[in-house]
């Protein structure tokens, strides 16, 4: 009973997932999450690899899941992977939605001309 009783608690002590020490897609700094799927939870791309059309010049970026899995690309470890420095501002630009961004803007809108009235 006490063996189970110190194993249960070294398996919740220890690592349980793989590849947790590995870096994240969402963290990268080429990473750009795709705004307009709602029910796949990993459907960002990687501005780091992709294919440029060279009649028009749009450039069609790989899935960032595709080039995780290829170790031709970035592979499992993310050879890669450099850091956002502006993560979080990437991550509170992504959660906003437009509804509350335009009731933001309309109560600044409307104390900025409070502010003009007040000064005449």
């Amino acid at each position: 009973m006490l063996f189970r009783f110190w194993f249960l608690l070294y398996l919740i002590d220890g690592k349980i997932i793989k590849n947790i020490d590995l870096p994240s897609c969402r963290n990268c700094k080429y990473y750009k999450p795709n705004i307009n799927t709602y029910f796949s939870s990993d459907s960002g791309k990687c501005e780091y690899f992709g294919v440029k059309n060279i009649e028009n010049n749009v450039i069609i970026y790989d899935y960032a899941s595709f080039c995780r899995e290829d170790t031709n690309k970035c592979g499992i470890e993310g050879k890669y992977f450099q850091e956002d420095e502006n993560l979080y501002f990437k991550i509170f630009l992504h959660n906003i939605k437009v509804p509350q961004t335009l009731m933001i803007l309309t109560i600044f809108a409307y104390l900025y001309s409070l502010s003009i009235t007040i000064k005449k």
